[in-house]
């Protein structure tokens, strides 16, 4: 022991002398044949290298320079210890400082240029005279090269091999730790000029060359460390093959250009003589234990870790990486969190299709992506896109591995897949050779012989949350079981289907595809009883199928480098959306089912008499909208009460006759009341015809102030009441023929709300409001159909209400058809005229946002008008955000904003599937876009509907049909929109009590199916109202049974309830008044006032709500002020 320690100390004494004697060495010409005084080439500064020097540069000029390699090459720097070439020390270079997924933006300027084909020969143990480097490490530990940029004479077959880095044995000494950093090797300094050495670094010897470094190496969390020591390794024909152990490759580009989306391809001859590759990299002799190709995942630096690698398509050794002779053990491989084939923008593809690896030998023990310990778990992942393009024969259908012996272990875990063959056993190839293999393979760490097989089985049919399935249990020690759970690479998918392999056919003669992850989601630890059933609530099923890994570990989940086994990637199945509770969220109000009594001859709410409920007729959606944030308005089609038309009337559509009416919910949930959507001119409410010339088809409008704490709303609907003798008084539609006969024309009334006892006051007459005050004798274009609710009215963030038409009046254009607005206060009066907003006909598409409005009309554009219906500009839809939306008048596409926002959004089918793009209404310009459903399997039909809330949350309902089996459903998601992205706050799902949860004959949900959805929303709930059949009394389990296309309505819970906005009063007194304001977008609030805090009573100083600023008398004595709602 005592002898221990006196050595120790001496090798102590010995490392600090020599860091005590180490000296700087700086290189002031590029001439290496001026040896003359004062002047220090690089061959005169190697040759006086000792332990712990460092050779900077200090060469005069702006650069870069060009250092010319001798005859002969540079002297080997033989047995010299912790030594460092440093070329960053060169005045005006600087390493990069950009992260590894950027762009490259290192600023070297010495090249150490070998193009004349002068290099050192290296005739020793492990090299032989027909190789040579530029910098050759001779028996050398611990020597470091950063910021030089090294080029090779170029060329197809290079003799002798020549090489950038090579570390080598001297005797019995090797050249440990050596570390090349922030270097630039076979591409030149001006981006594109290649001129490749045969290998970039290279490590051989008669023993191991042990902890090389090529790119970052271990240490401190310092990223602008790691970043500078990044490498850009190009055209080589094999960039790093190396002898030894504990290896370190992190932080590089290979075959990657600097700017990080342009690869250099590796296709044999075919881009041209430079273009050959052998591998990436090699690995050989019998020595292989603790590799690293990119993140470590200590936490540290593991985000700058990663390597870029760039495409390939014909490799000499037919893959990336090679083992090569000897059969030592393989243990501790990690490759994690590269980009293989893919740029670093992680969407540009390079083409590329050669595996990863050949195979691993039965010692080998592999974590191929993330150990999911919780430290950097997504980082560690690999993305890698292969068999790109697909279909090219000389391409191939290529797996990431080849062949993987028994006894191999390999923990594929949270990498990113795109076009891979049936990762991690690439069991099927047409010919069923493999298989046998493949069970082999799997044999030391699950049940082969068990009956679920050794890929794990999804269930046909699973419900959000639940995921079910079965798996072959873990055996020995290997009996910690996780699933991880990935959404499905449907390219993969679709391109394995197309090979029609034998090992891939279904009993029905379809044939499956290439399962694998795109995206890791999240994993869920699972008894080792071959079957699961477990609730997968939170992740992220994304846009399409997902598919599973099972992992049999010899430790608890999330280990660190945990003993783990992973199976192959399950087949996909799609998650069927399940209830509003699968999502978190509750039902506020169950399914409300609006309805006539034909027995009674009254319209009614709630639970349905089967025996007293009238057919309906075929009429579009209802339609609803939100007062404030404490009342939705549900406006519905219903049958007359009186079915007789006045006498004289000119019927063009027999009975039965129609209206429409509004029912009123209190958000927060409470019995609704049913309204008028008309009211009589004497007051009385108006429950007769309403329309002469047809009585299905026509759709009913209502539009709520959204402002917290309004209470004002406008009904609308296509109308004949100026032909009926009830709505005369005043006489108003004379000023044009358009009120004649069976015409029917945009016809609206307003009307304010008592919130709390659901009493409903009207405030205007019934009015057509584009042209009641127009005079004219001509006749509208179209009759009898004169105008219609295909638009709709909203309610401006000033009170004033918009009115668009679908107008056929030909007033404002000869044209038949076109849309056209007016303005108008809550009472009525007229703030601007009809107004022309385009050619193009209009269904539904209109949306108020935070000082304006904007209409959609046919045609593909969007206009935008500020509140006093000043156009602002407009923008064609589908040209700036890349969708297809339809730019017809656009029946399954809704356009919707709030008036506490400037976004303006449109949802609706594109490309067979739904998006929400936004569209900022200050400039016009597109701001972003998101995929809305989240089904690969099925299809979405015809209506879509789109509602925002004040704080730019989302939910979104539409039709959908998650297979062929279902009827038609109601489905919605939620989202939330920032200003540049959109984000998911909920998996899809089915808000209404009544659905269908499986399209099976069950008879749970049978016949239960919904059209025409709409949808309103405040910052706490949710209401959706569609067309449906469902069950009278609410129970799906005893399937639809009300007459078809009844109008029903849900409220459910908000995913991210926000209460509304606590104002700050600002007061001012001026002379004997008190100045009272807020910030506008908090709402309309009652003034109170009272004189003593301890006394009296608080007094309504306004006569309720009331906008922002008020004054009140200041009176003289003590004045206590607040807002109340």
């Amino acid at each position: 022991m005592k002898n221990s320690i006196i050595r120790l100390a001496l090798v102590a004494m010995t490392a600090m002398a020599a860091s005590l004697n180490a000296a700087t060495i700086t290189v002031n010409t590029a001439d290496n044949t001026n040896f003359g005084a004062g002047q220090t080439n690089l061959v005169t500064a190697i040759n006086l290298l000792a332990d712990g020097d460092t050779i900077r540069f200090n060469i005069p000029g702006a650069g870069p320079h060009y250092l010319v390699s001798p005859v002969g090459g540079y002297p080997a720097i033989t047995n010299k210890h912790n030594v460092t070439i440093d070329g960053y020390t060169q005045p005006g270079s600087s390493p990069n400082t950009n992260p590894i997924l950027a762009a490259n933006n290192a600023n070297i300027k010495i090249v150490l240029t070998a193009t004349n084909g002068e290099l050192t020969v290296l005739d020793i143990p492990g090299y032989g005279t027909g190789e040579s480097a530029v910098l050759f490490l001779y028996g050398s530990t611990n020597f470091t090269v950063k910021g030089i940029c090294l080029l090779g004479p170029g060329g197809p077959e290079i003799s002798p091999s020549p090489y950038a880095v090579s570390f080598a044995f001297n005797g019995a000494d090797a050249a440990h730790g050596g570390h090349v950093a922030g270097c630039r090797i076979g591409l030149d300094l001006d981006g594109t000029t290649i001129a490749r050495f045969k290998d970039a670094v290279t490590g051989f010897g008669p023993g191991p060359i042990n902890g090389t470094v090529v790119g970052v190496k271990a240490g401190p969390a310092d990223s602008a460390a790691a970043r500078a020591q990044f490498n850009i390794i190009m055209a080589m024909h094999i960039p790093v093959i190396l002898e030894g152990n504990n290896y370190r490759i992190c932080g590089n580009f290979i075959n990657v250009y600097p700017n990080g989306l342009q690869d250099f391809i590796a296709d044999g001859t075919g881009s041209g003589p430079d273009h050959t590759l052998e591998a990436f990299m090699e690995f050989g002799g019998n020595f292989h234990h603790s590799l690293l190709v990119g993140t470590d995942g200590d936490g540290l630096n593991d985000a700058e870790e990663r390597n870029i690698f760039g495409g390939v398509t014909f490799a000499n050794d037919s893959r990336l990486f090679e083992w090569y002779s000897g059969g030592a053990p393989r243990t501790n491989i990690v490759i994690a969190g590269n980009y293989i084939g893919v740029g670093v923008d992680g969407v540009t593809r390079f083409t590329n299709s050669i595996k990863v690896f050949d195979g691993f030998n039965s010692t080998a023990t592999v974590q191929f992506g993330s150990d999911l310990n919780g430290i950097s778990d997504t980082i560690e992942g690999n993305l890698i896109s292969m068999n790109h393009p697909f279909g090219d024969p000389a391409l191939g259908a290529m797996s990431i591995f080849g062949n993987l012996s028994t006894g191999t272990r390999l923990s594929l875990r949270g990498n990113s897949f795109i076009g891979i063959n049936n990762p991690p056993y690439s069991w099927a190839d047409g010919t069923g050779g493999r298989l046998t293999g493949f069970t082999n393979y799997s044999a030391p760490y699950m049940d082969v012989a068990s009956p679920n097989g050794i890929i794990p089985t999804l269930a046909a049919t699973n419900t959000y949350p639940t995921l079910s399935g079965t798996f072959a249990p873990g055996i020995g020690i290997y009996t910690n079981i996780t699933i991880d759970v990935y959404q499905l690479d449907p390219e993969g998918w679709e391109n394995g289907k197309t090979l029609a392999w034998s090992e891939m056919q279904n009993p029905d003669s379809s044939f499956n595809g290439f399962s694998q992850g795109k995206k890791y989601v999240g994993t869920i630890a699972v008894p080792n009883t071959g079957s699961f059933s477990v609730n997968a609530s939170g992740l992220d099923f994304g846009l399409g199928a997902v598919t599973v890994t099972v992992n049999y570990s010899a430790d608890p989940a999330g280990t660190t480098k945990g003993r783990v086994h992973t199976s192959n990637f399950s087949t996909p199945v799609n998650v069927l959306p399940g209830g509003a509770s699968s999502v978190g969220l509750t039902h506020v109000v169950n399914d409300v089912a609006l309805w006539y009594n034909g027995t009674g001859s009254y319209a009614t709410n709630g639970f349905v008499n089967l025996a007293q409920q009238t057919a309906t007729l075929g009429n579009w959606e209802p339609y609803i909208d939100v007062l404030g944030d404490s009342t939705f308005l549900v406006g519905f089609n219903t049958f007359a009460d009186d079915q007789n038309p006045p006498a004289g009337a000119t019927i063009d559509a027999p009975a039965p006759f129609q209206r429409f009416a509004v029912a009123f919910q209190p958000a927060a949930g409470g019995a609704a009341k049913i309204g008028e959507h008309f009211y009589t001119d004497a007051g009385a409410p108006y429950r007769g015809p309403v329309n002469y010339r047809r009585q299905n088809g026509n759709p009913q409008r209502v539009a709520g102030d959204k402002r917290f704490g309004a209470a004002n709303f406008i009904t609308a609907g296509e109308s004949s009441l100026g032909q009926h003798p009830s709505f005369q008084s005043p006489a108003r539609w004379g000023n044009n023929p358009s009120y004649l006969g069976a015409n029917a024309y945009v016809t609206v009334q307003t009307h304010s709300l008592d919130t709390a006892t659901l009493t409903q006051t009207p405030i205007s007459k019934a009015i057509d409001p584009l042209y009641g005050n127009f005079v004219t004798a001509i006749a509208p274009v179209t009759q009898t159909q004169v105008s219609r609710t295909g638009g709709r009215p909203v309610v401006l963030d000033n009170g004033n209400m918009v009115v668009v038409s679908d107008d056929r009046t030909g007033y404002l254009d000869p044209d038949g058809e076109l849309s056209s607005f007016s303005i108008i206060t809550p009472s009525g009066t007229e703030v601007k005229s009809a107004t022309l907003v385009s050619l193009g006909d209009q269904w539904d598409n209109v949306a108020a946002f935070k000082g304006g409005f904007a209409v959609r009309p046919a045609g593909g554009l969007i206009y935008f008008y500020d509140n006093a219906g000043t156009l602002l500009g407009s923008v064609n839809h589908n040209t700036s955000s890349g969708l297809t939306f339809d730019t017809g008048r656009g029946d399954g596409t809704r356009t919707a904003s709030d008036i506490r926002s400037h976004y303006v959004y449109i949802a609706g089918p594109s490309g067979g599937q739904i998006w929400v793009a936004a569209w900022d209404a200050n400039t016009q310009a597109f701001v972003g876009k998101a995929r809305v459903d989240d089904q690969a399997v099925g299809f979405t039909i015809d209506r879509t509907a789109v509602a925002v809330d004040a704080l730019d949350r989302l939910c979104v309902a539409y039709i959908h049909k998650p297979t062929v089996d279902f009827a038609n459903q109601i489905a919605a998601r939620v989202l939330s929109f920032d200003g540049a992205n959109f984000s998911y706050l909920t998996h899809s799902f089915f808000p209404f009590v009544n659905y269908d949860p499986d399209g099976i004959l069950s008879p749970i949900g049978d016949f239960i199916t919904g059209a025409g959805p709409t949808v309103a929303m405040t910052t706490r709930e949710i209401c959706i109202a569609a067309k449906m059949t469902l069950n009278n009394v609410n129970d799906p389990a005893l399937g639809g049974n009300t007459a078809p296309e009844t109008t029903a309505y849900t409220v459910i819970s908000h995913p991210a309830p926000v209460a509304a906005p606590r104002p700050t009063a600002t007061m001012t007194k001026t002379g004997s008044n008190l100045n009272i304001s807020w910030n506008p977008d908090h709402g309309l609030f009652t003034v109170q006032t009272r004189s003593s805090l301890t006394s009296a009573s608080w007094a309504n100083a306004t006569a309720g709500n009331v906008t922002t600023p008020v004054t009140i008398p200041a009176g003289s004595g003590p004045l206590y002020v607040r807002l109340a709602r």
